[in-house]
């Protein structure tokens, strides 16, 4: 809920940005119908306040009605359509709520030829041009961060990790159990949808944990945080349980559709890794060290040692597991690639 709220703000933001702008630009234009501007500065910036706060919180609003599982399996482009039409109308509702202020009419005081020549009018066309243009921008950056993942695109922009840059991070690497017997029983198609449905449930609580998801290969997704997000609150151990609740929450849709309910296992680590933009054709953000390959064999040890989630002692170093987490020493093991033991520890809620 905190996510979502912080999400309407910002939008109602960007609104406010956006028509303050519009008005800037307008009020210098000597075409601007002298009908559509308050007497008084201040009557106008309050006036233009609320309708992009109006405006911000309805796209807000919007956006989030849309971002449901099911909506997500449409085309990009189906969606973008949908989308376009629906914002449309909207613009023209706040626009037409707008006119009404403007020129001090009551609603119940409109007649059919007034509201023609407002919508014909050369300032109202401007207006829905550039507030479509404003949301179409929206969308895609939304859109293009959706598919680098949060804060990604901006750290591109800034051109942040064009040189390699040293951090500490923590890495989560979350498997699929049985998952060659799933895919046998189930086909390339249904394990597909079935993989699809897992990942969109993940992705409904990463924002509540502080997770970005860095990669996802096959049947396994690949999180990452930085050491103040991933330590506080113990996000790193909470985000796993909240996962696997939430699977079994929707047990029975799990049943229904596909007659099994996934079960994941994880491995966690932490420590340095450089950070560097990759590629010419295709950019991505990618991580290189030691820290992902411990932390990938740490979740190939579950299956040994009958555990669901997997961290080194290093981990559990810096976590205050307090009262509702309890640890159980594996051991040090030999890692594959690794040429001293790792201790490792189960973890698991009490």
């Amino acid at each position: 809920m905190q996510n979502k709220w912080r999400f309407i703000g910002q939008m109602m933001l960007v609104f406010i940005a956006a028509t303050l702008f519009f008005h800037f630009i307008r009020y210098f234009d000597l075409g601007e119908q002298k009908a559509f501007v308050l007497d008084s500065a201040a009557g106008r910036f309050f006036f233009l306040l609320i309708l992009g706060s109006f405006g911000g919180f309805a796209f807000a609003m919007i956006e989030l009605a849309l971002d449901r599982p099911s909506l997500k399996r449409w085309s990009y482009g189906r969606l973008l359509l949908f989308k376009s039409i629906l914002y449309f109308f909207l613009i023209k509702l706040i626009m037409w709520i707008g006119l009404i202020i403007l020129t001090r009419r009551s609603p119940l005081d409109l007649d059919l030829n007034w509201a023609i020549e407002m919508m014909n009018s050369r300032a109202f066309w401007v207006a829905l041009a550039y507030f479509s243009v404003v949301i179409c921008l929206i969308t895609f950056f939304r859109a293009v961060d959706q598919k680098f993942g949060p804060g990604v695109l901006w750290n591109m922009l800034l051109g942040k990790y064009h040189h390699p840059q040293e951090e500490q991070r923590i890495f989560m690497f979350l498997d699929l159990k049985s998952s060659t017997t799933i895919a046998e029983e189930l086909g390339h198609l249904r394990f597909s949808r079935f993989i699809q449905d897992c990942f969109y449930d993940l992705n409904e609580i990463v924002p509540q944990f502080k997770a970005e998801i860095y990669q996802y290969v096959g049947d396994e997704a690949v999180l990452t945080w930085d050491k103040k997000h991933g330590f506080t609150d113990n996000n790193c151990l909470e985000i796993y349980f909240a996962f696997r609740n939430k699977l079994l929450e929707k047990k029975d849709y799990y049943l229904a559709q596909y007659g099994v309910v996934p079960e994941f296992k994880a491995g966690v680590h932490h420590g340095k890794v450089m950070v560097a933009e990759v590629g010419i054709i295709k950019k991505e953000i990618a991580f290189h060290g030691d820290v992902l390959n411990t932390a990938a064999r740490i979740q190939g040890q579950c299956n040994e040692y009958q555990q669901h989630l997997l961290i080194s002692e290093d981990m559990l170093q810096q976590l205050d597991l307090g009262t509702h987490f309890a640890s159980t020493s594996i051991g040090a093991i030999p890692l594959k690639g690794k040429m001293v033991e790792v201790p490792i520890y189960g973890i698991r809620e009490v």
